[in-house]
């Protein structure tokens, strides 16, 4: 095979497979930077392959970049933050009740609560609780942004080449490790 658009040090780019039939094969892989050249093989499901049939128009291209964005950002790369030890998350739905429920629990002077994280429970003061929300909503709120900025580069972007190197992975803070102590 060989490459008709960009080959750097990642599996990136755009792929000749039939130069006669006209078909491609658009290679994206939201976290190319990490992968070493000899890892990379085709049955690595960091990578996105797309087989069309004309050389992809830089539409098509930053089409399917938007796509890798919106899938890295539902991820636990992004949607994640380490509680005591074991990888966790709250959705914001389930954010913006806890919040009602402990203010309703602090109005009525409740000491403690529960918070689920799947089938673990732990139990917890209730300004804990709300410290614990809070911190995770502002790490949310850093995510949302930093992926609201993306959206926007993408659309900004003007050649195939930076489309292909373009870093979906780029300016997310580290994920939240928070310890609960009694």
């Amino acid at each position: 095979m060989r490459w008709i658009n960009i080959k750097s040090e990642e599996l990136v780019g755009l792929e000749c497979i039939n130069p006669k039939n006209d078909k491609y094969i658009l290679r994206l892989s939201p976290n190319s930077k990490n992968i070493v050249q000899d890892e990379q093989d085709s049955n690595d499901t960091r990578i996105v392959s797309i087989i069309v049939n004309n050389k992809p128009s830089i539409n098509d291209i930053k089409k399917h970049l938007l796509y890798l964005q919106k899938e890295y950002d539902k991820t636990s790369e992004v949607d994640c933050f380490i509680l005591n030890g074991k990888k966790v998350w709250i959705d914001k739905n389930t954010r913006i009740g806890l919040f009602k429920l402990l203010d309703i629990e602090k109005q009525s002077n409740t000491e403690t609560t529960i918070l689920w994280f799947n089938t673990t429970s732990i139990e917890i003061e209730v300004d804990k609780a709300i410290t614990l929300l809070t911190t995770v909503e502002k790490y949310a709120k850093q995510c949302y942004d930093n992926t609201q900025k993306h959206y926007a580069e993408i659309n900004q972007l003007s050649s195939i080449e930076a489309c292909l190197q373009y870093d979906i992975t780029a300016g997310y803070p580290a994920i939240l490790n928070i310890t609960l102590t009694d």
